[in-house]
């Protein structure tokens, strides 16, 4: 047994450790990664496929092969069904979310038909014709359609989850949610791996195929441990609610709501709370959430998560140009006004003042 295949086998077991944990783990399942470890089991089996392929003992058990390949087809929806869990209040089975699993199973449905009627040597011929067959130009037909697939369900999560951060604006102070964004580019790169993976199977010689598969085997690896402690040990919001629009206030009771929430935050310095939500807010002043949501996005701000962080950024300009104190670091001060990440506060300043905190404090001197 060579490197490449004791690697690939560290790898198949590590791909079915963590799909069993995300699949089993209550916390996991009620956010929606649970979606993510059928992910893992599946790219598991594939790669057990790989290995049985890498050795040529396909040859030996050709009933084993093929059952895998559809798997390519439910890659995609998992990944789109994670987002949904994670973006949506309420997660439901519905005619149209079955609809998703039509592809792979009318591929299942071929290779099943394909073992019935074809004896085992037979299809140990197909492999071995298959793993000695010179390169060919046509498997691009079958496998750039598939990663297509894959692509056009990324995309579709990906769309998910931004509409999502723009929901949860409209009642969080501060959010994160690069770390579930991070989590779908790491998977697109695992896909765009797994191409290159196909495309050197078919088109290249054999012993740079294995330099391919040991690359990839540790691209894997460290990318997805990247990603299970990147996205597992992040601090979870509430799923945002939907928060249907108020019509029928009085112009008079507008400026009123308006007046409490600005004299809460000016005087009170209410947004200093790091985790400062919109129904703390419309608590403080006495009114329903929808109520204050429609104010701020009124009168105040294009949401409440604008409207707090504008308060922040400007009482952090405030204390750069009061305070005498050189010691005073950027990070004291961001986390002084209510943020909770650097990277937020950067963002947010310069998107309000044309200039990093750093570049602000010096334009002072």
């Amino acid at each position: 047994m060579n490197f490449v295949e004791i690697l690939t086998i560290l790898s198949i077991s590590f791909f079915f450790l963590l799909g069993i944990f995300l699949v089993s783990n209550p916390k996991s399942r009620h956010i929606g990664f649970h979606w993510l470890g059928i992910f893992f089991i599946l790219l598991g089996i594939n790669f057990l496929d790989g290995l049985l392929i890498l050795n040529s003992s396909i040859i030996q058990y050709p009933r084993l092969g093929f059952w895998e390949d559809p798997f390519v087809f439910l890659y995609g929806p998992l990944i789109y069904f994670f987002s949904i869990q994670f973006t949506s209040i309420t997660w439901k089975w519905s005619f149209k979310t079955l609809m998703h699993f039509i592809p792979f199973i009318l591929f299942e449905l071929y290779i099943a038909l394909f073992h019935i009627t074809n004896s085992s040597k037979n299809i140990s011929d197909i492999f071995q014709v298959l793993l000695e067959k010179p390169s060919d130009l046509k498997y691009l037909i079958v496998l750039v359609p598939v990663y297509m697939h894959i692509t056009i369900y990324i995309f579709l999560a990906r769309k998910k989850i931004f509409q999502q951060k723009k929901e949860l604006k409209q009642q969080y102070s501060h959010i994160d949610l690069s770390w579930a964004l991070s989590l779908i580019n790491h998977i697109s790169i695992i896909f765009l791996c797994a191409f290159i993976s196909g495309l050197a199977q078919n088109l290249s010689p054999k012993s740079l195929f294995h330099l391919f598969i040991l690359s990839i085997n540790i691209i894997y690896i460290g990318l997805i441990l990247h990603l299970l402690f990147k996205a597992l040990n992040q601090p979870l919001f509430e799923k945002a609610t939907r928060l249907s629009p108020v019509l029928d206030i009085p112009q008079e009771e507008v400026g009123t709501i308006k007046e409490k929430i600005t004299t809460l935050l000016e005087n009170q310095k209410i947004f200093y709370q790091p985790n400062l939500t919109l129904n703390e807010v419309a608590s403080a002043i006495g009114y329903s959430e929808r109520v204050v949501s429609y104010v701020i996005k009124k009168t105040l701000a294009d949401n409440f998560y604008d409207l707090i962080n504008g308060y922040r950024i400007l009482d952090a300009k405030r204390i750069f140009k009061e305070s005498s104190d050189q010691k005073l670091t950027v990070l004291e001060i961001l986390y002084q006004v209510g943020f909770n990440s650097k990277s937020s506060f950067n963002t947010e300043f310069k998107k309000k003042t044309g200039m990093t905190p750093t570049e602000y404090r010096k334009s002072l001197k």
